[in-house]
């Protein structure tokens, strides 16, 4: 399948102009398995939806998005926004739970296009309308938002006003609105505007999981590894009740910080409850395995390791790391 057709194809289904039969889709999806099985994925799903009709708005918009991720994987930038604006479209429509995260993502993507393409006003109100459709799902375009603005030439200061105004324009109570914005400004190394923007939220908000687990991260980068093991505990107590994958991750901040402050095994603990949450991270895997291998663990350590490399078999660090037990 050449590189324009795909598009075309993916257009004139979606936008209803004239349907391309499923079997001729059917047939482009044999052909491309040989030289990219995602894109021979892609076209299988896209097969099924025109069977159907491109009535379940959910399965339309999520389709877009991959064709878009594919696209802009490959850096065909015109076919990549031209599915992410189909995805959207169908996204804000749909009823379906996950719509919100991808409509977030999709706005998010295209904010990424435009700053790429340095049309940094588009790049903005992207990357704003991202935060605001899902603040949870739109860490990338906080971070988006601070990286536009730092290539403008604005100061630190310009960037927490404007995360502030933000915050006003969404819901100051959603505690994803403070936390997204304290790590972005944590991610330039504007700890002070972090901590600002922070205290500067409602107490109940400082509070919630989001919100105590960047403090984690501040303390830590502060070199207060007692508060910052006591905050990510909480984040992770929090977290656990609401979103497992989230506290998995706090449980990786709190194991890395005990391990640096030399509690091995309470960090391993915190690193096997990360894994537990969330079997399918490869690098929880590998960061269990090397602290096995700390401990002088080996089996274990082969085995964590083993279990990294079975998620990513590709994966060089990983199969050197099991290579080191067969000699």
């Amino acid at each position: 399948m050449d590189a324009g057709a795909f598009p075309q194809v993916f257009t004139q289904n979606v936008g209803f102009q004239c349907f391309v039969p499923s079997w001729f889709l059917w047939g482009q999806s044999v052909g491309a398995r040989g030289k990219s099985s995602e894109e021979a994925d892609i076209l299988l799903e896209l097969a099924y939806l025109v069977d159907q009709d491109w009535r379940d708005t959910w399965q339309r918009g999520h389709t877009a998005f991959r064709v878009g991720q594919h696209y802009r994987a490959v850096g065909d930038v015109r076919a990549a926004e031209q599915a992410f604006e189909l995805a959207l479209e169908s996204l804000l429509i749909s009823d379906a739970e996950r719509a919100g995260a991808h409509a977030s993502w999709s706005l998010q993507a295209l904010g990424d296009l435009a700053r790429e393409a340095e049309v940094y006003d588009l790049a903005i109100t992207r990357y704003r309308e991202s935060i605001l459709q899902s603040p949870e799902s739109a860490g990338g375009s906080f971070r988006g938002l601070a990286s536009v603005w730092k290539a403008r030439g604005y100061e630190v200061g310009y960037m927490l006003g404007q995360f502030e105004v933000l915050r006003e324009r969404g819901d100051i109570e959603d505690p994803w609105l403070t936390q997204g914005a304290a790590q972005a400004l944590f991610e330039i190394d504007a700890f002070d505007e972090a901590w600002m923007l922070i205290r500067g939220a409602p107490e109940a908000v400082q509070n919630t999981a989001p919100v105590l687990r960047i403090q984690g991260s501040l303390y830590e980068r502060a070199g207060d590894l007692e508060r910052a093991q006591q905050y990510y505990a909480e984040a992770i107590d929090l977290f656990l009740s609401m979103d497992p994958l989230q506290a998995a991750a706090s449980a990786i901040d709190l194991g890395r910080v005990l391990a640096e402050d030399g509690n091995l095994k309470e960090a391993l603990e915190s690193y096997e409850l990360a894994v537990e949450l969330n079997p399918k991270a490869k690098w929880y895997w590998y960061r269990l395995g090397q602290l096995h291998l700390e401990l002088e663990e080996m089996d274990k350590a082969r085995y964590a390791f083993q279990q990294a490399l079975e998620l990513d078999p590709e994966n060089e660090v990983f199969r050197m790391r099991l290579e080191e037990f067969s000699d």
